[in-house]
């Protein structure tokens, strides 16, 4: 059974590929308090309302983040947070490019993705939000594959399949001279 069951977990996965197909990505724009919308791969209404944008300091970076109320046809599902660090050293200069911290809202059927690209002047972000459908079918379809072959390997499975065959014992014939 276990070799069914992996199949089971390669059919998933396919599946999650194939829906990665379908993938939708909007560039964005927003100042504080101004409003997004959009339609995810399963027609969904999306809203994301910014919050503006916020700077601070922390032990060894500088932190730019906005943070987007979130709205599925109407109710509220979150926020989302999305960054940009620049590290410094010990003297307090920047050390390599700034990191992009993504802002990511899980779901079994699709996550969402906000990339915060930029900042322009001091209350405007550039964004871009990316609807992922089934992106957890592939980690459920690895999962499933794992149990499938660790089914498969189980050392009780090898020993059903050595006693089958004979019901009884043979034993030696006796040699007649």
């Amino acid at each position: 059974y276990g070799g069914y069951i992996v199949h089971v977990g390669i059919v998933i996965l396919f599946a999650a590929f194939a829906g990665l197909a379908f993938k939708e990505e909007f560039d964005v724009t927003l100042k504080g308090g101004e409003t997004y919308a959009a339609t995810d791969p399963y027609g969904n209404q999306w809203r994301f309302v910014s919050q503006g944008v916020s700077r601070y300091d922390e032990l060894n970076r500088q932190t730019t983040a906005v943070l987007l109320d979130s709205y599925r046809n109407g109710k509220k599902v979150g926020v989302i947070k999305t960054e940009k660090r620049q590290y410094m050293d010990s003297r307090g200069a920047p050390t390599f490019q700034p990191a992009t911290e993504v802002g990511i809202m899980e779901g079994v059927r699709e996550d969402v993705y906000v990339v915060l690209a930029g900042v322009i002047g001091e209350d405007t972000a550039e964004m871009r939000i990316t609807f992922n459908p089934l992106v957890w079918w592939v980690w459920y379809g690895g999962l499933i594959m794992a149990i499938g072959g660790l089914i498969v390997m189980w050392p009780q499975a090898e020993k059903r399949r050595a006693q089958a065959g004979y019901s009884t014992v043979l034993q030696p014939a006796e040699q007649t001279s």
